[in-house]
């Protein structure tokens, strides 16, 4: 059972910080999650994978991790890279770095509140002190995309393209 409380977002500074949120709410189970209920729940969840590259982002200065806690459990977790603007053709085209999503999920419990506008207010406002001037965000999990959109497009980001890939 979930018991509900105050939802705090915070940047994660280290991979101390990140792994000193408890169970039962911890990345792993909120990676557990967005990957069964997405498009890739045919791939085998490789856990330790996913550890290493929030490690990785945290542990890099082009990284940036945010996660949102209730009480001391992880709830929610916004993780991206600052990257140079790859899309000339956008109409939204930039000359400079654009914080890129890798891995965006909150627990079942805690979707009906504000803790993913949060987690994507927190992180844009870093960004944007660390010289980013967009948030680019993907949709690819298949986990009620239409329903992730509308919340994208009601909070401001407008569809800029769409990206195909196919498993070598």
């Amino acid at each position: 059972m979930v018991v509900r409380k105050k939802v705090t977002v915070e940047q994660i500074r280290s991979v101390t910080q990140l792994q000193s949120y408890r169970v039962p709410f911890s990345s792993r189970v909120l990676g557990y999650l967005s990957h069964f209920f997405g498009n890739y729940s045919f791939l085998s969840f490789a856990p330790k994978r996913l550890e290493e590259v929030l490690d990785t982002l945290v542990s890099s200065p082009f990284g940036l991790v945010v996660g949102a806690r209730s009480g001391d459990h992880l709830v929610g977790l916004f993780a991206a890279e600052m990257v140079i603007d790859e899309w000339a053709a956008s109409p939204n085209f930039l000359n400079g770095l654009v914080l890129k999503d890798v891995y965006f999920s909150v627990h079942p419990a805690f979707r009906k509140g504000l803790t993913a506008y949060k987690l994507l207010s927190k992180a844009s406002a870093i960004a944007k002190e660390l010289g980013c001037e967009a948030t680019r965000l993907s949709v690819t999990s298949g986990f009620d995309n239409e329903r992730i959109s509308r919340f994208y497009t009601g909070i401001g980001y407008a569809e800029e393209a769409r990206i195909y890939s196919k498993l070598l």
